[in-house]
């Protein structure tokens, strides 16, 4: 059997027993969805690729430290990928900087008012909190279409659920996370108003 054909619960068994090769191979198979949800969260290559390899050798830590595997390695990993972001963004908002914009606003302070709706790092910063508070099966739908790209019927496919059922769960968590980010920008803007 070729290590490619393995199913995610076997090769994290194997990584566990520290088969270095399985967990390539794993890396290999989610790193893609891993780095797009990093780089949708913080909009920086760089940054990005730093937290995609610690969010891995987390994943590696707790293998080997006898964890077992996750029912769905790739929702586990998303999740750990939108909290890892989420801490990202956490500590940049509490280190002092200063942006040639914000410099600018001291020479003409009045030369615009800070929209949260049209910044999308505002929102793409609110997203990893959004989607942590989708449903795991909500959670995994959306990135799975909407990160990943991946057509409705490979969807089904993987998820063993009807193409219809699927369809509309996604455009569920669709709606879920529109209200959830709607109410996150309201709460932006509520707090760029008072400063």
């Amino acid at each position: 059997m070729n290590r490619h054909d393995e199913t995610d619960h076997e090769l994290c068994r194997r990584a566990s027993a520290g088969d270095r090769e399985a967990f390539r191979v794993l890396v290999e198979r989610h790193h893609a969805v891993v780095w797009r949800v990093a780089l949708a969260a913080v909009r920086d290559e760089h940054v990005a690729a730093d937290l995609s390899q610690d969010v891995f050798l987390r994943f590696l830590r707790r293998l080997r430290e006898g964890g077992e595997s996750p029912d769905s390695v790739e929702g586990f990993l998303v999740t750990a990928t939108a909290n890892a972001a989420r801490d990202e963004i956490r500590r940049r908002s509490r280190r002092p900087t200063v942006s040639i914009d914000s410099a600018a606003d001291v020479v003409a302070p009045d030369r615009h008012v800070s929209d949260p709706f049209r910044d999308a790092s505002v929102v793409a910063g609110l997203l990893p909190e959004a989607l942590l508070r989708l449903s795991e099966e909500r959670r995994v739908l959306v990135t799975l279409r909407d990160v990943k790209g991946e057509a409705y019927e490979a969807i089904a496919r993987r998820v063993r659920l009807p193409l219809g059922t699927v369809k509309s769960r996604i455009h569920r968590a669709r709606l879920q996370l529109r209200d959830l980010l709607t109410e996150a920008v309201e709460r932006a803007r509520a707090a760029d108003r008072e400063v």
